[in-house]
């Protein structure tokens, strides 16, 4: 079987395809998305259009020996460094930022309006570290002068906050398609997909903004690529059932999606 080297080849759980999750919140218009599995890689090119000028960048654990200012100074980054392991820069480096050349497990990312001084920056960071993730509020509400936070946990694990849905919802609509073209090249099928509709992506989330991916029930048949999906989050606690709750297709001839809710 082909295989292409992405989050969902990657990972596995207990021998089985990792589930394909995602969780949409909203609280005092500040948007949290939950996804996995996802990498870095894959959506770095996307974040520098929808944040502010500034990016600090920290906690990133990985297995080398060199510090974070290290491995941005060997590969051109501009930045400015506030400690080994945690550097500002201006966001379009932020895509500069080797995520291949070194794995990693975590990695955490704030934006800045302006360009933050060290009690800014330490300021922000302690309100990262201290944040209680069973709080009434989102993390973001706690951040001075910032539109955007990210913590990604084992390259798989994603959660994102910010003032702007539309980033969360073209994050979703890019892994969706990074997986239906996974699906396709390890069926030996090569075509061109076009982009999932934005605007469908609210219609097949529930009231409570869920969705998992069946991906033991997907099946390419007739020139047509057929997703089931469920508005049930993926649980790793507890066994639980996860509906059918409708269908995403792709036709090949058409070249063009289309969704079907279950009643």
């Amino acid at each position: 079987m082909n295989k292409i080297p992405n989050a969902f080849t990657i990972n596995t759980l207990m021998g089985s395809p990792f589930p394909f999750s995602a969780t949409f919140s909203e609280k005092n218009n500040i948007h949290r998305l939950s996804i996995y599995p996802i990498q870095i890689r894959s959506i770095r090119f996307i974040i520098k259009n929808y944040i502010f000028d500034y990016c600090v960048i920290f906690d990133i654990d990985y297995y080398q020996d060199e510090t974070l200012s290290e491995i941005a100074t060997e590969k051109g980054m501009k930045f400015q460094s506030f400690d080994d392991n945690i550097i500002i820069c201006l966001k379009h480096e932020f895509e500069k930022l080797p995520v291949d050349y070194f794995p990693h497990y975590n990695w955490e990312t704030f934006d800045c309006l302006i360009e933050p001084d060290s009690n800014l920056i330490l300021e922000n960071y302690i309100a990262c570290k201290d944040y209680d993730w069973d709080s009434e509020t989102f993390l973001l509400q706690n951040l001075k002068n910032s539109s955007f936070y990210l913590n990604s946990h084992d390259d798989c694990y994603l959660l994102l906050e910010t003032y702007k849905k539309d980033l969360l919802l073209t994050i979703f609509q890019q892994n969706l398609m990074l997986f239906s073209y996974t699906v396709l090249f390890e069926k030996n099928i090569n075509v061109k997909i076009s982009e999932f509709p934005i605007s469908w992506i609210e219609k097949i989330l529930s009231k409570n903004q869920e969705i998992t991916i069946l991906q033991n029930n997907i099946s390419v048949k007739n020139t047509k690529l057929c997703i089931p999906f469920s508005n049930t989050s993926f649980n790793f606690v507890e066994k639980k059932d996860y509906p059918i709750s409708g269908y995403i297709f792709y036709g090949f001839a058409e070249n063009q999606w289309s969704i079907e809710k279950s009643i």
